[in-house]
């Protein structure tokens, strides 16, 4: 890795060049990225609902279940709105998502899940691979708002903030639920 540059020196090489290349790739792939993970909450929710509502689950189990079925909703919910948000930020940067790209994470997402599936539903597994991709996002979005703020473009870097920020909350709200993640996993 090379020695960081001085503000000068940076400030020079970045008025003699445009972002917009890097800003808008970032974009499609983040874009794509969490169209991806859109095609993963579907029926991972749908398996959860259905958990807790059989008859056979215990009221604790169910209890829990339930707030798993809520925090993923929400955040399904979520990341529907960034994956809006963003599409709508490369119109406007005069581009849009690469469907390509789109379609090969949604594919890839969906043969997750049908894997995943393969021996029942696995709230361990399911736990640790939302707290993977959350992880992955915050560090894809991180880099596309570091790009943005160097070009001064704050509209770019502020829509990668509030993703950022919401996709650190649920990261956070797998990582504060480990114990009740196992006790899912033991109890299934």
């Amino acid at each position: 890795m090379e020695a960081p540059r001085s503000p000068d020196r940076e400030r020079l090489i970045l008025s003699n060049r445009s972002f917009a290349p890097e800003i808008v790739d970032e974009l499609r792939s983040i874009h794509a990225l969490k169209s991806g993970a859109l095609a993963m909450f579907d029926p991972m929710l749908a398996a959860v609902a259905s958990q807790r509502d059989d008859q056979s689950t215990s009221a604790e189990v169910a209890e829990l279940l339930g707030r798993m079925h809520s925090a993923f909703s929400n955040h399904r919910n979520q990341t529907a709105e960034h994956v809006r948000r963003l599409a709508a930020r490369l119109i406007e940067l005069e581009s849009s998502p690469a469907r390509g790209r789109v379609g090969a994470f949604s594919a890839g997402a969906r043969a997750w899940v049908r894997a995943s599936g393969l021996r029942g539903q696995n709230h361990g597994a399911n736990a640790r691979n939302a707290f993977v991709f959350e992880s992955l996002e915050v560090a894809s979005l991180n880099l596309l708002a570091q790009v943005a703020d160097r070009s001064g473009d704050e509209t770019t870097a502020s829509l990668a903030r509030d993703c950022i920020a919401e996709d650190k909350e649920m990261a956070e709200t797998i990582n504060r639920n480990w114990t009740n993640v196992l006790t899912l996993k033991l109890a299934i």
